[in-house]
């Protein structure tokens, strides 16, 4: 049957980056206590500089930031976004970073994009921090990528209620499994 429903949350629909990233990122810079963020993908550009910024700006400013990124999907991350997380005092984790001792492991992947704000406000859905979510849906005539094809299309849900006290349960899990 699975766990009880909750009752008392708030749900928002966003789709695509141009309504998710700004959502998120001013869920960020809002911050007072802490951030608990979780990603599959996780590539250089400028939302991804975005992002290392405003993490990194947060944890400077006392929040405990906490940041699990899968070590493949972050492949094309540049280190200078790591070094500007961690240098703010970010703690970074990268998920099942490849050892040949566990090469049967290597499909074993964190594919889940969830952000925990003050406990208070969570963000889950499908969306990676990578500027192909940015600039519309197939449907809108939208920016194509550099290479000629459509940006990609998702959804994300803002959620606020006793459900991000769930979320947070499953982000601490799977940090501390991390370690």
């Amino acid at each position: 049957p699975g766990p009880p429903l909750l009752e008392g949350n708030r749900v928002e629909t966003l789709i695509n980056g141009d309504r998710i990233f700004p959502s998120m990122l001013q869920a960020i810079a809002s911050a007072r206590e802490t951030i608990n963020f979780e990603t599959y993908i996780y590539w250089s550009g400028e939302i991804g500089r975005e992002f290392a910024e405003v993490l990194a700006e947060r944890s400077r400013a006392g929040v405990a930031v906490h940041v699990l990124i899968d070590w493949v999907g972050s492949q094309k991350m540049e280190q200078q976004l790591l070094d500007l997380m961690t240098d703010a005092g970010v703690h970074v984790e990268r998920y099942h970073p490849l050892h040949w001792y566990h090469l049967a492991r290597m499909n074993n992947r964190t594919h889940r994009k969830l952000l925990i704000v003050d406990g208070r406000t969570a963000f889950l859905g499908g969306i990676n921090i990578s500027g192909v979510y940015s600039g519309g849906s197939f449907s809108q005539g939208s920016r194509a990528r550099p290479d000629g094809s459509p940006p990609g299309r998702d959804t994300h849900l803002q959620l606020v209620g006793p459900v991000v006290a769930e979320l947070q349960k499953l982000f601490l899990a799977t940090w501390e499994a991390q370690k």
